[in-house]
């Protein structure tokens, strides 16, 4: 049923669905990861860290949980905790996609958009429907070419 709303568009009453599921003991991780991809979805981000954080708190190797969170933590200004979290998953699942992803986004917000662009390829190479990093690719891509200025990167010569 909470993913019929979500498709409907109705992450809110969705999740709302979802948590009475929880609250009946089908605690599963995934469906806490559910409810907190759905508050995500609704720009509830305490909510959704809540939800997240009871998904690896039940399931501690569980690396969508950590993806999850640490998207959460981003999109909240945390970085540091964003970036502990990421590394966490990182050692657990090093080519899951939406680690590197995570990563990448930690990265670029850290200032570092080279290191992001590798990790955001690598995401790309396992998953190219990956439409967020594949968007996050192209911000760190135009970090990097205006850190090296006309005429100082690759084919931008004045011999060009």
């Amino acid at each position: 049923m909470g993913r019929c709303l979500a498709r409907e568009g109705q992450p809110l009453a969705a999740a709302a669905a979802l948590l009475t599921a929880l609250r009946l003991g089908l605690g599963q991780p995934k469906l806490w990861a559910e409810v907190g991809r759905l508050y995500a979805r609704a720009h509830r981000l305490k909510e959704a860290e809540g939800a997240y954080r009871a998904a690896v708190t039940r399931l501690p190797g569980y690396v969508e949980g950590l993806v999850g969170l640490s998207g959460v933590l981003l999109r909240q200004g945390r970085l540091r905790e964003a970036l502990r979290i990421a590394r966490r998953a990182l050692v657990m699942a090093p080519e899951h996609p939406g680690v590197l992803r995570v990563m990448g986004a930690c990265h670029l917000k850290r200032g570092s958009p080279h290191l992001a662009a590798e990790l955001l390829e690598r995401a790309l190479r396992r998953d190219p429907r990956d439409l967020s990093a594949r968007r996050l690719l192209r911000v760190a891509l135009d970090a990097l070419n205006r850190q090296e200025g006309p005429g100082r990167g690759p084919g931008g010569g004045l011999d060009s």
